[in-house]
Parts: structure tokens; C-alpha cells; sequence
């Protein structure tokens, strides 16, 4: 609004204000009356957007000021009334009014034109009386326009940062969801949107495209063309399916996770029965949930909104941590989002890490380098107090150096063994060679075994 209004000037100088409010993404609104509205305790609905224009697929803002005896009341709690959705939908059906007794629903259009091009929505205030305030909101579908792109919705998953607690030892990784329409240039503001996570990957699908997504009436069904028997994997009723993004296979309606309501030998049934879905073939998938052995210690991770938010703000983002215990860093997780815009389900997945770049070895140094190969043991460590277990290191994030230009100190890469074991023990082959000066006499030199340590130099788990 132009100016906030902290009080109503008596009636013999009383101007009508004509306010125009505009919509999220830059259009107009409705026009602002204060007309069909009911009066009563001396409560009343002012400045109320009425009639709303809608003119294309955008989220709209509807506003209002709550008065008693011209006074405004701040803090109350007002209420949009259940309609029929092929009108469109609300952001929050429940507002609380500002400190000048202001409040605002975010209105967005339905994916249909509809055939009534007038249709009118209500929302009220419960007053101390239990007595019902009810202001009318007009909605005019005669300019309305529908663009097929528009109407869709996408979500990518971005990670941020990593957070560390001294005190408690948990490690964060925070990640920002943001929609936006298929073409990227419009924000999708007020979507409901969770996060979920698959720590323990006790199927793997995500290299053979064999899975197939399948609804009959209300019941949406999982299986694979391949005949995997789900039961060998200990797959169980509340387990998470993620269907992953491949070239061919990237509809926000299926992607990100389900919920596995039932399993048996060859079929899951998965929750959102309501899902915008019809059969869809040759998909890539992970089946897990949050808690996993790694090397003995059972090791956990979730997602939590930050700030408790639920909601896309008017940026289209939200943001979520994914918290882990410390021994978890450096493996593998997948990650999905999913959400609900207009009716639809959209939804966005990936695989990533358990992100910490504070994993490290001690050095070895060999003091005196004779002609030998040589069997060595570095330890991966996390935060210097958990060892990375049962990983497997790139090759060639292992280096040597000596202090002497004619000493070979050298890696067999073919007989070392670059996976970590439970301990975090490395086991490496060196093979070196002496240096001798010009009479030939053994030269005591050095040789330095290092690792590079952090994230770039574990490889993925899957």
C-alpha cells in the first residue's frame, strides 16, 4: 500500500481512498472497495482488494485492513474460506494482521481457464461475540490468458555451506530449493515444499534405467522390468524411493522422492495417491532411508527447514540443512525435494555427499630412502577424531617428494590399495631407489608420502 493508516479519521473528515494494489511479478491487481463486506461489534473489513483482475498464470496479492470503531487491529487472526481449486488456490488459508491491521493473501490462478468468468471468494474474522466478518473478493476471469509454459513448475536443489558445532560434533550442509516456471524467469512464491534424504542405499538403480512408475485409480505403483526381488534388499514400508534425472527422463512430476506405503517381492506402493501421473517408464532410482553401519558405528542424518519455513518465499527459494554425524563425511548421499504447485506435484532430486573438507592424513617420511618396496599405512581422518571408513581415495590425490633431485620415491599404484578401511587405513606400496653421491656412496635422504585430503579426493559410493 502507498501509506499505512494507524488510525481512521472521523466521518466529517473522512476522504475515500482508492488504493491499487499489484500482484506478484509486476501486474495489477483488483480494484480497492470496501463493498461487500458485513459490519459487525463495529468490526469491518477496509480497503479490501475487490474485484481482482486476473490476467495471466502469476501469484496475485490479496489485501486487506482490519478495523473496530475505525481503530486498527493488529494481531487478529483472519480466515480464506474452502473453494472449489479449479478457481485457483491460496498460499495460507489463515493470515495474521500487521501492526496496522494489514493483512495479505497470495492468491494464485488455476492451470485451467475457468468456464465462470465471475466467481467470488470469501474470507472472515471471528470477532469476541463469536460473530462472523465476511468480506467478499470478486475474482474477473474475463482477461484471463494461459500459457502453457507458465503453468508448469520446476525446482532445483543447490548446497550452500557447511556448518560445524563444536559443542555437539554435527556437521551441516545447508541447501537452497528454488522454483520457478519452465522458462526460469518467474519465481513460485508460497509452494509447500519437503526435503528428504537417502543415507542407507540399500537398492541402487541409478546406472540401469529399469524402473516404472505406474497409477490405476488412486493407487501409484513401483517396479522393475527387470524382476528384482525387493524383498532380498530388506526394502520396508516407510523406506524412501528417489527416482533420479536422467537425459530422457526429467518431468518434475515424478522426480524427487516417494514414500513406500507397502512392499512385497516385485511391486511398491507409493504415497501421494493424488499425483498428477500416468505411467512412465525406464527411470533410474535409489531405495533407502536415513541410518546406516559405517565401519562399526551406526551413523544417522536428517533435514529440517531452516527457520521453519514451509513455504517458497517471494523469491521462489527455501532453505533446508541436512545434519549428519561426523562419521558420515565424505560418503554418499541422495538428496530429493518435492513439492506441490497448483494441484501438481513437482519434485527434484540428485546424488552428493556428506560435504566436510576437514578430512586429512598424516604424512609418512621415509628418513633414510634405501633401494626396497616398501609397505606403508596412512590413516584418514575426520576432524582429527573419526576415521573415513570404507571409502575409496583417488589414485592420484597420493603424492611423493624427496630432498634429493636423484632419489626415486615412488607409488605402485598398481599394487597399493586406495580404499580406507574401517580404521581409515590406507595401505600404499612405495618403491625407491637410493641416491649416491659421485663416489658412489649411499646419501641418506628422505622421502614424504602425503595425501590431499577433503572431498575432492574421495570418490562417490555410488
Amino acid at each position: 500500500m502507498s501509506k499505512h493508516i494507524k488510525k481512521i479519521l472521523p466521518f466529517s473528515i473522512i476522504f475515500l481512498l482508492i488504493f491499487s494494489f499489484t500482484g506478484c511479478g509486476g501486474a495489477g491487481g483488483g480494484d480497492a472497495t470496501a463493498d461487500s463486506t458485513t459490519t459487525k461489534n463495529n468490526y469491518q473489513f477496509k480497503n479490501a482488494t475487490t474485484p481482482l483482475k486476473i490476467d495471466t498464470y502469476r501469484p496475485y496479492e490479496i489485501s486487506f485492513q482490519l478495523t473496530k470503531d475505525n481503530l486498527v487491529q493488529s494481531g487478529k487472526i483472519v480466515t480464506m474460506k474452502a473453494f472449489d481449486k479449479k478457481y485457483g488456490s491460496v498460499v495460507n488459508y489463515t493470515v495474521i494482521t500487521d501492526e496496522n491491521g494489514i493483512g495479505t493473501f497470495t492468491y494464485n490462478p488455476p492451470i485451467t481457464e475457468p468456464d465462470t468468468k465471475i466467481y467470488t471468494l470469501e474470507y472472515s474474522y471471528q470477532n469476541e461475540l463469536s460473530q462472523e466478518i465476511i468480506q467478499n473478493i470478486v475474482l474477473d476471469f474475463n482477461n484471463y490468458t494461459l500459457e502453457t509454459q507458465a503453468r508448469t513448475t520446476a525446482l532445483s536443489l543447490v548446497y550452500m555451506s557447511t556448518i560445524y558445532e563444536d559443542g555437539s560434533g554435527e556437521i551441516t550442509n545447508r541447501y537452497r530449493v528454488h522454483a520457478v516456471d519452465s522458462q526460469s524467469n518467474q519465481p513460485r512464491v508460497g509452494i509447500p515444499v519437503s526435503m528428504s534424504l537417502i543415507n542407507n542405499a540399500k537398492l541402487k538403480q541409478n546406472n540401469t534405467a529399469n524402473g516404472i512408475l505406474t497409477k490405476n485409480g488412486n493407487i501409484i505403483t513401483f517396479y522393475n522390468n527387470n524382476n528384482i526381488n525387493y524383498s532380498t534388499f530388506n526394502i520396508a514400508t516407510n523406506d524412501n524411493l528417489i527416482i533420479l534425472p536422467t537425459e530422457n527422463r526429467l518431468d518434475a512430476k515424478y522426480l524427487g522422492g516417494w514414500i513406500i506405503e507397502d512392499a512385497n517381492d516385485t511391486n511398491l506402493t507409493l504415497s501421494n495417491s493424488e499425483a498428477n501421473i500416468t505411467t512412465v517408464d525406464k527411470l533410474t532410482y535409489i531405495v533407502g532411508n536415513e541410518v546406516r553401519l559405517v565401519g562399526d558405528t551406526l551413523a544417522v542424518a536428517d533435514v529440517v527447514n531452516v527457520n521453519n519455513d514451509n513455504l517458497t518465499d517471494e523469491d521462489g527459494y527455501i532453505m533446508f540443512d541436512v545434519t549428519f554425524d561426523p562419521k558420515l563425511a565424505g560418503h554418499t548421499v541422495t538428496l530429493e525435494a518435492h513439492g506441490e504447485a497448483d494441484g501438481q506435484r513437482v519434485g527434484v532430486s540428485q546424488i552428493s555427499s556428506f560435504r566436510f573438507d576437514n578430512i586429512n592424513a598424516e604424512p609418512y617420511v621415509i628418513d633414510d630412502v634405501i633401494n626396497e618396496r616398501k609397505e606403508i599405512t596412512l590413516t584418514a581422518i575426520i576432524n582429527n577424531s573419526e576415521p573415513l571408513s570404507n571409502l575409496e581415495l583417488d589414485k592420484d590425490s597420493f603424492h611423493t617428494k624427496t630432498n634429493s633431485t636423484s632419489t626415486i620415491c615412488h607409488i605402485n599404484q598398481d599394487l597399493s590399495n586406495f580404499n580406507t578401511d574401517k580404521d581409515g587405513k590406507i595401505k600404499l606400496i612405495v618403491d625407491t631407489h637410493e641416491s649416491v653421491d659421485d663416489n658412489g656412496d649411499h646419501v641418506v635422504t628422505t622421502c614424504t608420502i602425503s595425501w590431499d585430503g577433503g572431498m575432492s579426493s574421495i570418490y562417490r559410493e555410488y
